[in-house]
């Protein structure tokens, strides 16, 4: 640690665990270097956002540039179906008298249409997955005040990407696993109505019982696994290291998680959904002043153009509040590092190694990166941590 500075894990007389006040801990870049309060987790995520915003908003928006494609190629695909079908037109026929072939070339289509949009949904998946990696390197740098451009910010999770991949698939065959389980049983509980005439009617109730009480049991998964694609990428390990990573760094700290995920969830979706509302009013004037009058190629264009203009504007603000909750876990796993690994006694060491250990915390933090932009000592905790004194239990 840089001398002279008094980091919470080891007092003014050098024993651990003796500091007299949580306020003169060593703050080097956007958190304080101790366990952290849900004020200090909030300011930090938004002191990430100030420090290194290129790196936090260029990530993000790229991310969503990439899920919007995904989803308007399948949303352009349908459009463009239905403007071919003359079941539409104007001067085409209706369901009722269109031909058998017709029909089933719509009803291919949506197929079609439904299969693009689940394999957007996966590829999403493993866009966002690699984002929160990106993401919790560029907080771990934070930390100690180092700044972070967009391309360094890959190019230091570039090694991790595989295993962040990994991670998502993870995730996928879990909910696959779900998904077909409860399909499974459902499938159980119609079987004595397909065989025979008996009613289903309790075996049915019993399967809303089961979905009903595996809800809770997803939900807490969900809160502890959620810190692994941080410990992924910060500590370059495998997805499933990083699956028991984040289950035991969650320890007795879950209950704290899911009420900082819930809050932020919260405050996230209210300021999406009045931003996104208001769009309403702009998305009216794609539309002919006199639908009524207009022809059906025409409302078909206006539709397509709405959506496309819609999900490209709510994709865009929601990568920004998607970016603020991924930060805000990104602050959880170094808190928790700090509290059952005295992880603040290494960032204390790498800051003072960086040049930034000395800096003000009523001060923006001004650290720039030093070193080659692909070694792994310019993630703190990424390399071997540094030999310290000091507890390891929990705080």
């Amino acid at each position: 640690m840089h001398p002279g500075s008094t980091g919470y894990g080891v007092g003014p007389q050098g024993g651990p665990g003796q500091h007299s006040s949580y306020a003169m801990a060593q703050r080097p870049g956007i958190i304080p270097l101790r366990p952290l309060n849900l004020g200090d987790v909030l300011e930090a995520s938004f002191a990430a956002l100030r420090l290194s915003p290129a790196a936090v908003l260029g990530t993000m928006l790229l991310v969503a540039l990439a899920e919007a494609i995904l989803v308007g190629l399948p949303v352009a695909y349908l459009v463009n179906l239905l403007g071919q079908s003359d079941l539409f037109s104007s001067t085409g026929g209706t369901f009722g008298t269109a031909s058998t072939a017709e029909s089933w070339e719509l009803v291919n289509g949506v197929l079609m249409f439904w299969g693009m949009l689940l394999a957007a949904a996966i590829l999403a998946t493993f866009l966002g997955t690699i984002a929160q990696g990106v993401l919790s390197v560029v907080l771990a740098r934070g930390a100690v005040g180092l700044k972070t451009g967009l391309g360094q910010a890959w190019r230091l999770t570039a090694p991790t990407i595989w295993s962040l991949v990994g991670l998502s698939a993870l995730y996928l065959l879990a909910g696959l696993i779900y998904m077909v389980a409860l399909g499974g049983l459902l499938f159980l509980s119609l079987l004595p109505a397909i065989t025979s005439d008996s009613s289903p009617g309790a075996l049915i109730m019993v399967w809303f019982l089961v979905v009903f009480a595996s809800v809770p049991l997803v939900l807490w998964i969900y809160v502890k696994v959620l810190l692994a694609p941080a410990a992924v990428a910060i500590e370059k390990i495998g997805p499933w290291a990083g699956v028991r990573r984040s289950w035991g760094l969650t320890n007795r700290s879950w209950w704290r998680t899911f009420g900082v995920l819930l809050l932020v969830g919260l405050i996230v979706g209210i300021a999406v959904s009045l931003i996104s509302g208001g769009l309403t009013s702009v998305l009216g004037l794609f539309f002919p002043s006199d639908p009524s009058s207009a022809s059906a190629d025409e409302l078909l264009n206006a539709t397509a153009l709405s959506l496309i203009v819609s999900s490209l504007i709510t994709t865009l603000i929601q990568s920004v509040g998607t970016a603020y909750l991924t930060l805000v876990m990104a602050v959880l796993y170094i808190d928790y590092r700090i509290r059952q690994e005295s992880f603040d006694l290494d960032l204390g060491q790498i800051a003072a190694q960086s040049g930034t250990g000395d800096q003000d915390s009523r001060f923006s933090t001004t650290g720039t990166a030093s070193g080659g932009s692909g070694t792994d000592d310019l993630v703190p905790g990424r390399a071997p941590r540094p030999v310290t004194a000091g507890p390891s239990g929990g705080r």
